[in-house]
């Protein structure tokens, strides 16, 4: 029964792994198509957003995430562990440990709300352009129209 929890911390730590590969591998194919289609990429991180306090945050959970395993070594070690746990245990333990870091790590680094952030950029940019042809538009029409009034937004002076 010694074994069996490093076993499970195993093949936890090679589900986070595979999952964070996963991810990756699916950012990038969604990263490689938005270039083949000519639609832009990145985007700038708006400061208030979710995305930037992952950002932000990474190396903070990553020294933490190293800080507690090297604690849980020196215990191991210092107090005689192989007599509560085995060592197969304390290594499926940092094996979970550094797979949930790359885990985090990846799903920072490589997310979708970027490319989605740009795609939204883009089409409000594309929007912007045709309202300010549109009122270009109207504003010709309406001086042509009526040659004797003065263009939208001039006031005439009164001699």
């Amino acid at each position: 029964m010694r074994y069996w929890t490093g076993l499970v911390f195993f093949a936890l730590g090679a589900y986070l792994f595979t999952a964070a590969v996963l991810h990756r591998r699916k950012v990038l194919a969604a990263r490689a198509a938005a270039v083949a289609a000519g639609e832009p990429v990145h985007a700038k991180l708006d400061l208030g957003s979710v995305a930037t306090m992952g950002e932000m945050m990474r190396p903070v959970i990553l020294f933490f995430v190293m800080v507690v395993a090297l604690q849980i070594v020196a215990l191991y070690f210092f107090f005689g562990g192989d007599s509560v746990m085995a060592l197969t245990d304390l290594v499926g333990l940092l094996f979970l440990f550094a797979a949930y870091a790359t885990w985090m790590s990846l799903r920072v680094e490589y997310r979708m709300s970027e490319l989605d952030t740009a795609r939204k950029e883009e089409a409000d940019r594309r929007k912007a352009a045709a309202l300010e042809e549109a009122m270009a538009a109207a504003r010709a029409e309406g001086a042509a129209a009526e040659p004797g009034l003065p263009p939208p937004g001039v006031v005439p002076s009164a001699s």
